[in-house]
């Protein structure tokens, strides 16, 4: 057994437990949500005559920028959720015997399961970027300078909340490890 059938075991795992499924249907659920929110907010920017066209590109940038940091809670979350109880919870239930007792290093376990959850939040925060700035790209001709930067900064806060949660998952029981990572 090595790191990458501990990265695909991470996966299969995710989407077992309808993790995959349940954060497809919410990011789905709140995308529809914000067009909705963009169109509306777009037909009434059109109608003001008061704004000149760089305040109105300004207000659209603030809607662009509101559905991103909205889907940037959601991807910290689905960090935090993965992974909280990741180690602590499968030592607890004893899977975690099964597997330590195969040939295989404790860092290629932890970093197995890291870079699984990793694909997944990267996965995500990808596909749910793209809509949203397509949304918006769509609706009023919008698009942002550097449109790379945002998810990538994202991606990295994630990584950073998933490394502290995964960390402390091998040394603080899952509610202790939640209430910790979750503060931060």
């Amino acid at each position: 057994m090595n790191l990458w059938a501990l990265t695909e075991f991470t996966l299969r795992e995710a989407f077992r437990r309808r993790v995959v499924l349940l954060a497809g249907i919410v990011a789905a659920a709140f995308l529809a949500l914000y067009g909705v929110g963009v169109w509306f907010g777009y037909d009434d920017l059109r109608s003001s005559t008061r704004l000149t066209g760089s305040e109105r590109t300004l207000v659209i940038s603030f809607l662009l920028g509101g559905g991103l940091w909205s889907l940037n809670f959601a991807a910290s979350l689905l960090a935090i959720f993965l992974s909280v109880g990741e180690i602590s919870g499968e030592i607890d239930q004893g899977t975690m015997h099964a597997v330590a007792s195969r040939p295989v290093r404790r860092m290629e376990i932890v970093v197995g399961k890291f870079l699984g959850y990793a694909a997944l939040i990267a996965v995500f925060i990808i596909v749910t970027t793209g809509t949203a700035m397509a949304i918006v790209g769509v609706i009023t001709r919008y698009v942002p300078g550097r449109p790379w930067a945002a998810p990538l900064l994202m991606l990295g806060g994630a990584v950073v909340l998933l490394t502290l949660s995964i960390a402390g998952s091998s040394r603080l029981s899952s509610l202790a490890n939640g209430v910790v990572v979750f503060t931060l």
